[in-house]
């Protein structure tokens, strides 16, 4: 990650509070500093959301999950690389509870490249 990008990934089960934290977060960085650069906070809706559906009818595919996850990784290297000449930090990311399981679910998606993440 360049110095100048900065991401943080909150996780954790429902009603916790992540999205209050995140909120926190951003607010208090804005009041500290007086301006705010780049931001994207991904909420529940970006990460897990256009999965829900397809999971509960159990017709959540390999290739769907590869491509959400293609979606959010694309979206993050972009922002990442149209800062790359930048001295300071210019873009935060706070991405709401995107995690390997709503990726790499049992019977759904096998992961080959991380040989201790291998699902059957």
């Amino acid at each position: 990650m360049p110095m100048n990008s900065k991401i943080l990934i909150i996780g954790g089960t429902s009603g916790i509070g992540k999205s209050h934290f995140a909120d926190a977060l951003i607010r208090k960085y804005v009041n500290e500093n007086n301006k705010l650069r780049s931001l994207l906070h991904l909420t529940q809706a970006h990460t897990y959301g256009p999965l829900a559906m397809d999971e509960d009818q159990q017709t959540l595919t390999k290739a769907m999950n590869e491509a959400h996850l293609r979606r959010v990784h694309d979206t993050l290297q972009w922002f990442v690389s149209a800062v790359a000449n930048e001295r300071k930090v210019k873009f935060f990311c706070l991405i709401d509870t995107l995690h390997l399981t709503h990726c790499f679910r049992p019977g759904t998606l096998e992961c080959k490249k991380f040989p201790v993440l291998r699902l059957k």
